[in-house]
């Protein structure tokens, strides 16, 4: 028996393994990449028309850059351990 096939045969993969099927017609390596590129180009398209909670994509294969929760801030100064005497003088006379 396939690898995929195995790996797909718990009970919790159910679902996920009849979409595979279902949009593929077989449950080989090919097509399960083939949901995963099909399904984040579904998740940026949804993306790029819609408000971000309403679109969806399996965290497992969901772009590392919409994961990267430090990639939200505006950062006015980023530190460095080796100057951090000199960086938090900075931050004490420039922003705070």
């Amino acid at each position: 028996m396939p690898i995929l096939s195995t790996s797909l045969s718990y009970t919790g993969y159910g679902p996920l393994r009849n979409k595979v099927k279902a949009q593929f017609g077989s449950l080989n390596l090919t097509s399960f990449v083939g949901y995963v590129v099909k399904n984040v180009a579904d998740y940026r398209r949804c993306r790029r028309s819609h408000a971000e909670d309403s679109c969806f994509v399996d965290a497992h294969w969901r772009p590392l850059l919409d994961q990267c929760a430090h990639c939200n801030f505006d950062y006015d100064v980023i530190g460095r351990v080796e100057t951090m005497a000199e960086d938090t003088k900075y931050k004490i006379l420039h922003i705070l």
